[in-house]
């Protein structure tokens, strides 16, 4: 996925996404209106500044959603946005506010509120394909050798034996995709594990498939 870094500070920070997460827990557990948090050990390359583009992929742990396997695609200037001040509407007390909000939180159930229209829209739109259910395009004819960069839950980085076997569509300074799907024989791979491959494409870049060990 790709998004923005909004804040970042120390070895942790937080990031809005372009789109949404297609997860069934998503909305139960999203914290900080839809944000996810980001720690340093999850960033691949420099550390993002705040209005950074990257890429990333979201995960799920006890705490609720965030962002690993992070990479800047456009470094940010490190400038927070100024807050708006928004004018207080008249005729109401700092009690009040607080009342609407926790009517919002404990009956928001994804159904809406009756006669508000405030709550989540049901989308009568099919959701497209994401990830590894890109369509893809296969770009090699032979097969790749390369290793195992890294690798952690489902998904790594897998580098090639031959920087020039590298095709046109490199977006990940030579490092290449690879998500579980792909593995033949295996469930995960190991750090420094050499492999064979072939390269697809697809919108998001470069991947591999029919990953084998060797």
């Amino acid at each position: 996925m790709t998004g923005t870094v909004v804040h970042w500070k120390g070895q942790f920070g937080f990031i809005t996404m372009d789109g949404e997460i297609d997860h069934p827990d998503y909305e139960g557990k999203k914290r900080r209106s839809g944000q996810l948090y980001c720690h340093e050990t999850d960033v691949v390359g420099e550390i993002p500044l705040i209005n950074a583009k990257i890429t990333f992929c979201p995960y799920m742990d006890s705490t609720g959603f965030g962002a690993e396997m992070v990479q800047v695609t456009e470094q940010g200037d490190g400038v927070k946005p100024a807050k708006e001040n928004k004018p207080k509407e008249e005729g109401k007390g700092k009690k009040q506010p607080l009342v609407v909000n926790t009517k919002l939180k404990t009956k928001d159930t994804g159904k809406g509120k009756a006669g508000k229209g405030k709550g989540k829209k049901e989308s009568t739109e099919p959701k497209g394909p994401s990830g590894p259910e890109l369509p893809r395009e296969r770009v090699t004819d032979d097969v790749i050798m390369g290793e195992v960069l890294s690798w952690k839950g489902r998904i790594g980085w897998i580098v090639p034996s031959d920087p020039a076997s590298m095709p046109e569509g490199d977006k990940h300074d030579g490092k290449i995709y690879c998500h579980k799907k792909d593995l033949v024989d295996a469930e995960t791979l190991e750090k420094g594990a050499t492999v064979q491959f072939h390269i697809f494409k697809d919108e998001s870049g470069l991947g591999c498939e029919e990953v084998m060990v060797v």
